[in-house]
């Protein structure tokens, strides 16, 4: 008997039509967010203007594991949420799921006014059947931070921990232009915790000059440690916090580390050997005013783990783009359950600037996996515009496969089309029926 098979790394024509499906938004902000909850459904947030005078939206849908649309949730698997009808733009950054399957999203709201787009944390809670939790932020389901908190500021990243306390992270700007990494933990009501820093939330600094630092992703470690990663200036950032929010000494130097040759953690995990690896952008080797997908690891201590990829760095070129290879960015990464890393994000093509999606594999040494895609690399035409603007912003693993979420821009207007999710063929998954 034989069996004929999709390549590793091809759309999954089981899921969706032809491994796509859409998320149909009016007019998509064009940054979705996607998790998995326990029943294997897949949920995806982003903005969505519904109505220009209002602003953006949360659409929030869930799908079953075929793509089809969740019936049981909202109206027809879909839910836009306007809170008050003012011009504010309501934002989605990323979602995580509670063990009861509530969806805690983070994200921002954005007051718009005077050529301003003013920021404040937002957390907003749903049950499982997609409407406004009653029992979180004294009823109203979403808190946004008020201005003595973080003064501006927006959240980009939550997680949920052992104790089901919700920690979210983003970047906090009280003094112009100084912003600092952010961090909150909630109780599961939607209150502040105050045994963490006292006061439930803390800025982190890496400089004493004013620069740009922004937390990109908070994760949660084995031993219950508060891990942030994203940008300080010009390097990659991270520290580690104790459950209390106090530095973690034993990491690196008073729970800080930067490096120059990082990637500015776009995207983050901690593998299952406890190692850190931040994902984004490293100087392409074969053109320097261009750039590749990078990702970077490092060791429990805080040390750059220098037999990662080459000297510490692993890389990957799509080279799409006249002249040069074009700039590439991996905007998130995760683990397989074999160890590789499977890195999505966007690759320029041609001479215009356009992009696709884009998504490369690696073995848990930072070298290619060739088995992936087209000799470890695969990019995305999702065909809904010509010229076309494609990018990939998420990945989860769902039932071992890589689903991925992105969007489609029309490339000469800059006018987004869609957001889509793809679920991607997975070897591993194969290998298992046969098992």
């Amino acid at each position: 008997m034989t069996s004929a098979h999709a390549a590793d790394g091809d759309p999954d024509p089981s899921f969706g039509a032809g491994g796509f499906q859409r998320f149909d938004a009016l007019h998509a902000r064009g940054a979705p967010a996607v998790a998995v909850d326990a029943a294997g459904r897949l949920v995806v947030c982003d903005g969505d203007e519904v109505d220009i005078t209002t602003g953006y939206d949360l659409r929030v849908e869930r799908m079953n594991a075929d793509g089809s649309p969740d019936g049981t949730f909202g109206e027809g698997g879909s839910t836009i949420l306007s809170f008050d009808g003012q011009s504010v733009d309501d934002l989605c950054s990323a979602i995580a799921i509670q063990s009861d399957g509530s969806i805690v999203i983070a994200g921002a709201r954005k007051f718009v006014g005077f050529g301003t787009h003013d920021p404040y944390f937002l957390v907003v809670r749903l049950t499982a059947g997609g409407a406004l939790d009653p029992t979180f932020a004294d009823g109203a389901g979403y808190l946004m931070f008020p201005y003595e908190v973080f003064g501006l500021g927006a959240a980009s990243s939550v997680a949920i921990d052992a104790n089901a306390r919700i920690v979210v992270a983003g970047g906090a700007q009280s003094d112009v232009p100084d912003e600092n990494f952010a961090v909150a933990r909630l109780l599961t009501d939607g209150t502040f915790d105050a045994t963490f820093n006292g006061t439930g939330y803390e800025t982190v600094s890496f400089f004493a000059s004013p620069s740009y630092e922004f937390a990109n992703h908070v994760a949660i470690d084995s031993a219950g440690r508060i891990v942030l990663a994203g940008v300080a200036g010009s390097t990659t950032a991270i520290t580690r916090l104790l459950d209390d929010g106090t530095p973690d000494p034993a990491f690196g130097d008073n729970g800080r580390v930067v490096i120059a040759n990082g990637t500015s953690a776009d995207g983050f995990l901690i593998d299952h050997a406890g190692r850190l690896v931040a994902a984004g952008t490293v100087p392409s080797a074969s053109a320097s005013q261009n750039a590749d997908f990078g990702a970077v690891r490092f060791l429990d201590d805080g040390a750059q783990d220098m037999s990662f990829g080459a000297d510490g760095v692993a890389s990957v070129g799509f080279d799409l783009a006249s002249p040069g290879g074009g700039r590439d960015n991996a905007s998130a990464i995760l683990e397989q359950s074999d160890g590789a890393l499977v890195l999505v994000g966007v690759a320029e093509y041609g001479d215009m600037g356009y992009t696709h999606g884009a998504a490369a594999r690696l073995f848990a040494d930072g070298t290619l996996d060739a088995s992936f895609g087209d000799g470890g690399k695969i990019t995305f035409d999702f065909g809904l515009a010509t010229p076309t603007d494609d990018w990939l912003s998420d990945a989860t693993l769902a039932g071992g496969h890589v689903v991925v979420v992105g969007s489609v821009q029309q490339g000469d207007t800059q006018v987004v089309v869609d957001d889509l999710v793809a679920r991607l063929e997975s070897d591993l998954v194969f290998r298992a029926t046969f098992e």
